[in-house]
């Protein structure tokens, strides 16, 4: 009895010892990030998709139902969110060639949003925002990037 039980002990480390290589050569679509975060109700954005093992992203999901999507290039889509989307953060995932991804948070405004081209890099250059605009934008390693706040006396 004894020397059957070694038998079955080494016919499953045999099997686990071939199936680990397969496991652990499986890739996992990972999304580290969105370009931009988000959205104002009722508009369009071009959004850029970042992370790894997104091989083929063929598609871009969200949780909410009013947000749409169409391929716009290989890592972009071009976004619609409906005009009865509610304010609100939503989960945006990747599905493609390896699976669909963690989600990333896509957020979905009612205010008019600020979205540079390029980050202003000097005063000189610094981009006005009026009050009530976010400013959506991503930083730059050890960069400085400047915004000028539209105000009045009062405000």
């Amino acid at each position: 009895m004894p020397l059957r039980r070694h038998c079955v002990a080494a016919l499953c480390c045999a099997v686990i010892a071939t199936c680990l290589p397969a496991v652990a050569a499986q890739r996992v679509t990972r999304l580290l990030g969105l370009t931009p975060e988000g959205g104002k109700v009722g508009t369009s954005v071009t959004v850029t998709v970042n992370g790894q093992d997104l091989e083929e992203p063929g598609e871009l999901r969200f949780s909410a139902a009013g947000i749409t999507r169409e391929k716009a290039g290989s890592n972009s889509f071009k976004v619609k969110i409906g005009a009865k989307v509610p304010v609100g953060v939503y989960d945006a995932r990747v599905i493609g060639k390896n699976g669909a991804s963690n989600p990333r948070s896509f957020a979905v405004g009612a205010l008019n949003e600020i979205i540079p081209e390029n980050a202003p890099t000097s005063l000189e250059t610094a981009k006005d925002v009026p009050l009530d605009s976010p400013v959506n934008a991503r930083a730059d390693a050890n960069a400085i990037h400047y915004f000028r706040v539209v105000a009045k006396k009062g405000q």
